[in-house]
C-alpha cells in the first residue's frame, strides 16, 4: 500500500490491476474507503470489478457509493453477472465509430481516448448503434487515411451472450484466433 501512495493515481491504479489477487488483497486491505474508490475510478471497469468482487458486501458497496456514479453504475453492471459467465469477464470498454468514420478520424478518436491502450478492435456501427463490423486497430495503418471503415472492415461477426459459460467463449474465441 505504501508503494501505491508514492505514485500518481494513474500509475497507482494500473499496479493494483496488475497485481495477482493474493498479494493485491493484501494491498486492498490496508487501503483507506476513500482511496479505493479513487484508484478504482481510473481503472477499466472490468478491473475495477474483479477488485470489487473480493471485498466483504459491506465494503464493497461503501467504495461503490464513494465513486464516481458513472464509473459506480459500470462496475455494478458487470457483478450483476456470474464469474462463470461472459459477462462477468467482459469488459465495458470499446470504441464503437459509424462505417462513414475515415481511417484519419478514428486515428484521431483513439488518439483522445484514454483507453485506447486496451483497444484490439473498432467495432463499426450502423445509424441506429448496432454493430454492423469491426476492424483489428493495426489494419489502420494500412489504408489511406480518407477510407471509409465500412469499406475494410470484416462483416464476419461472431456473437456470444453475455450468460454464456465463459470458457465456452474463450473456446470460440482461440478457435477464431479472436482478441476480445
Amino acid at each position: 500500500a505504501s508503494v501505491l501512495q508514492i505514485l500518481d493515481s494513474e500509475s497507482a491504479a494500473t499496479t493494483l490491476s496488475l497485481l495477482d489477487k493474493v498479494t493485491s488483497a493484501g494491498v486492498i486491505e490496508k487501503l483507506d474507503f476513500p482511496t479505493l474508490s479513487g484508484l478504482l475510478e481510473e481503472m477499466p471497469a472490468d478491473d475495477a470489478t474483479d477488485i470489487i468482487a473480493v471485498l466483504p458486501p459491506d465494503h464493497a458497496e461503501q467504495v461503490l457509493d464513494l465513486m464516481d456514479p458513472e464509473d459506480s453504475a459500470a462496475v455494478k453492471k458487470l457483478l450483476s453477472y456470474g464469474k462463470e459467465t461472459a459477462g462477468g469477464v467482459m469488459t465495458s470498454e470499446f470504441l464503437a465509430l459509424p462505417g462513414n468514420t475515415t481511417v484519419e478520424e478514428a486515428i484521431q478518436r483513439l488518439r483522445r481516448d484514454e483507453n485506447r491502450e486496451d483497444y484490439h478492435n473498432v467495432y463499426v456501427v450502423d445509424d441506429q448503434g448496432r454493430l454492423v463490423g469491426y476492424l483489428p486497430i493495426r489494419h489502420l495503418m494500412f489504408h489511406p487515411r480518407d477510407t471509409r471503415l465500412s469499406t475494410i472492415q470484416s462483416a464476419h461477426i461472431l456473437r456470444v451472450r453475455v450468460e454464456d459459460d465463459r470458457e465456452q467463449v474463450a473456446q470460440i474465441l482461440s478457435k477464431y484466433n479472436l482478441l476480445a
